[in-house]
């Protein structure tokens, strides 16, 4: 159980991922789901790794000048991309899933490879005229449909 619990029966058919970041396995135990009558094997994903995909205030945090977001958390050899706007709300999905982005109509700033650590760095130079607005920024992972913090800002 996501709590740590034990089954108390047999667990069959365990599957590792080629990366080893999850497990996947069959279970008789009734105490790994609430209510679990039905006297079926339930199947079960454990992940391994906290998968936690977290966004960067912009650094140095200014405009007229590059600035740089760190992405971390992320799998690696994937591709991050970065996007920003000006509302923040129920935006569109991820392309090619049902999860959608925290920032009405985002603008796409670029995307870059995860490195072995699975952190990401995207650069981009930040222009004068959106001092002193308020700015949302987001990235996203689309080979897993996972989003990141949605991040607000204002450049001075």
């Amino acid at each position: 159980a996501s709590n740590g619990t034990q089954g108390n029966d047999r667990s069959y058919d365990a599957f590792i991922s080629q990366n080893g970041e999850w497990i996947v396995f069959d279970s008789l135990a009734d105490n790994l789901v609430p209510n679990d009558t039905n006297e079926t094997r339930d199947i079960f994903r454990v992940d391994l790794f906290d998968h936690s995909l977290t966004l960067s205030e912009p650094v140095p945090g200014k405009a007229g000048v590059s600035n740089r977001w760190e992405i971390s958390g992320a799998s690696p050899g994937a591709t991050v991309t970065l996007v920003y706007g000006t509302e923040n709300g129920q935006g569109r999905n991820i392309p090619g899933c049902t999860q959608k982005l925290e920032i009405v109509s985002p603008h796409t700033i670029a995307t870059a490879d995860v490195r072995a650590n699975g952190s990401a760095r995207i650069k981009m130079f930040v222009r004068q005229k959106v001092a002193g607005r308020t700015m949302y920024f987001q990235a996203f992972e689309p080979i897993t449909c996972r989003r990141t913090n949605l991040v607000e800002f204002v450049f001075p």
